[in-house]
């Protein structure tokens, strides 16, 4: 599942069936200095793969999403620890910028745009997303953030171009640290089909833990995780509820694996 930007507080899914059949889901993830190599998406047979491959600094050198048969290959430079850029063989990718300290300050493709500000503490404290309207950018949403003094994101609200908000979200978290850090900025545009369980995924990838909760008014994201007997998070589940009927409206679920060297 992919969109083709990333829809950062999106509440409309699609779920879409990949070719490839999974029946691995009580492999074990083996212990000590592992490296996450897949992603399912899914609770069946028939579901998402997303497979990664890195080059010898650890970093990502190949992404494939089975389910569109798409490839990304990652470009750095000397050894940055994110991207320049990443392309698809398709065609097409996303370019990042940064600041003198590595934050990545703006990312731009497929006609889209965002930008990100910090704050002292390189804390996240604002963000702008824009689409490219014949050769202008013309805004769509703006973001601003709040943190724990632990560097967590507690709080972030949406402004439509008006600057009207368009409502706040609360994030509380488990004690789980947050193993998917690095591989937020390669999930734009939805690559890795991370959206539909941590909205704003790229934003809240800044926390240390991982989120418990996720609420905006009447609905709430309820994240749950399964881990192994190493304490490596395995499986996740979201739950997006409405709070006003208490009714469950959508579950993501995914199995994560892991390698070593």
């Amino acid at each position: 599942m992919r969109n083709q930007y990333l829809l950062l507080l999106s509440l409309v899914f699609v779920v879409v069936a990949c070719q490839k059949e999974v029946n691995d889901f009580d492999a074990t993830p083996p212990p000590g200095d592992c490296l996450l190599t897949r992603i399912v998406q899914g609770t069946g047979i028939d579901d998402s793969v997303f497979i990664i491959k890195y080059d010898a600094q650890k970093r990502i050198a190949v992404l494939i999403d089975s389910s569109y048969s798409d490839t990304l290959t990652p470009t750095y430079s000397g050894n940055n620890k994110y991207p320049d850029f990443y392309g698809f063989l398709s065609g097409g990718g996303f370019g990042f910028k940064y600041n003198p300290v590595g934050k990545v300050i703006e990312v731009e493709g497929l006609g889209n745009k965002t930008t990100m500000q910090y704050a002292a503490g390189d804390q996240l404290s604002v963000a702008a997303s824009f689409y490219l309207n014949i050769n202008t950018w013309e805004p769509t949403w703006n973001y601003t953030f709040a943190h724990d003094a632990a560097g967590n994101l507690t709080k972030f609200e949406e402004f439509n171009p008006s600057n009207a908000s368009q409502g706040v979200w609360q994030i509380t978290y488990t004690d789980i640290p947050n193993p998917f850090g690095d591989l937020a900025y390669y999930n734009y545009g939805n690559f890795l089909g991370m959206d539909d369980i941590f909205p704003a995924y790229m934003f809240i990838h800044q926390s240390k833990l991982l989120p418990k909760t996720i609420q905006n008014g009447g609905l709430s994201y309820e994240i749950s995780y399964g881990l192994n007997t190493q304490g490596k998070v395995v499986t996740s589940i979201a739950r997006l509820r409405n709070m006003t009927n208490n009714n469950i409206e959508f579950t993501a679920t995914r199995h994560y694996y892991y390698s070593c060297p």
